[in-house]
């Protein structure tokens, strides 16, 4: 008699071992982005952007392809003004991606890197550069159908309350680290490069440019797998 535990395949202990195949399924993924963000009137402040999508992994033609949809997006700061507040409307408004997974081994680990590619929020993709400053740009689109240009966050300042600022922005993220086992994988989130614009504000003193720094040495992201077929209202 063959019992079904010995019958199943157990994961390889190793993850050296880990075969493509293994990474197959649904993962939740988080992308931790650290800025420093030079914001008009308010100063300088350190902006932590908490990213979290449900991702897929396939096996395609003997590649890995990974594929996302943003469920969340918050923000925190290291001070109490300029806080940002990310309305579920941005979120909805950010692209599904899809993009091959480069897995080998180093040192007996198994390294994982994917490329983000470009991402262009608030305006049309197909012409990215230069990164729109004004809202008749003809390629700014109101991508929340909020009924203003770009995109629409608030940011919370003394005095006025919360201020609306209307926003495109071009960005590009690599990610690498390890397959720790067949459940989870992380590593470091490297962006390349983080253009934003305002293309509007409630407030008028706050139609300025924000600089942002990225800071990659903070920046990291986490891949757990859930049950296949798991949403964002699941998570």
């Amino acid at each position: 008699m063959i019992f079904l535990s010995m019958a199943l395949a157990a994961p390889p202990s190793d993850p050296a071992e880990i075969q493509p195949e293994d990474l197959v399924g649904t993962w939740r993924m988080e992308l931790n982005v650290v800025t420093d963000a030079k914001v008009p009137v308010l100063g300088n402040s350190p902006v932590l952007s908490k990213r979290v999508n449900i991702a897929t992994i396939e096996l395609v033609d003997g590649e890995l392809i990974q594929s996302h949809t943003s469920c969340s997006v918050t923000a925190v700061t290291e001070r109490a003004i300029g806080v940002p507040k990310i309305p579920q409307s941005f979120t909805d408004a950010l692209p599904d991606k899809s993009y091959p997974i480069e897995l080998s081994v180093e040192d007996g680990k198994l390294r994982y890197a994917v490329d983000l590619k470009t991402e262009a929020v608030g305006y049309d993709a197909s012409e990215p550069l230069p990164v729109p400053t004004l809202p008749e740009d003809p390629r700014v689109v109101d991508v929340d159908e909020d009924g203003h240009p770009g995109v629409t966050i608030q940011i919370y300042a003394p005095l006025f309350g919360d201020v609306d600022i209307y926003i495109v922005q071009y960005s590009r993220t690599t990610l690498s680290g390890v397959v720790k086992n067949v459940d989870r994988i992380a590593g470091g989130a490297e962006v390349e490069f983080l253009i934003q614009n305002l293309v509007g504000a409630s407030n008028s003193l706050f139609v300025r440019k924000t600089e942002l720094s990225p800071n990659n040495e903070r920046s990291n992201f986490k891949l757990r797998r859930l049950p296949d077929g798991a949403t964002c209202e699941s998570l």
